[in-house]
């Protein structure tokens, strides 16, 4: 895991939680994305909306999180915080 590229909260969350927790997190990525690092990250459930999209919402494991952060044209992963219903 690049924890480089994590926020604070994100980190902290990983370090508290057992292994099979889920993350809602925004995922920040470069507008030029190589064809291949596109690919993985919809394998990994990291899917952008158009082509102009540089944060993407997913919902992700921690293994995923993982080898998001690994891949060179992801910046920066931020934990997100689930918006309460009105």
């Amino acid at each position: 895991m690049d924890y480089r590229k994590l926020d604070a909260r994100l980190s902290e969350a990983l370090a508290e939680t057992d292994e099979d927790a889920r993350y809602e997190v925004f995922v920040e990525i470069a507008r030029d994305l190589a064809p291949e690092e596109i690919t993985r990250l919809e394998q990994l459930g990291v899917c952008r909306q158009g082509d102009l999209d540089s944060v993407i919402t997913a919902h992700l494991a921690r293994e995923d999180l993982n080898q998001v952060s690994e891949l060179p044209g992801v910046r920066r992963v931020r934990l997100g915080r689930r918006l309460r219903q009105v």
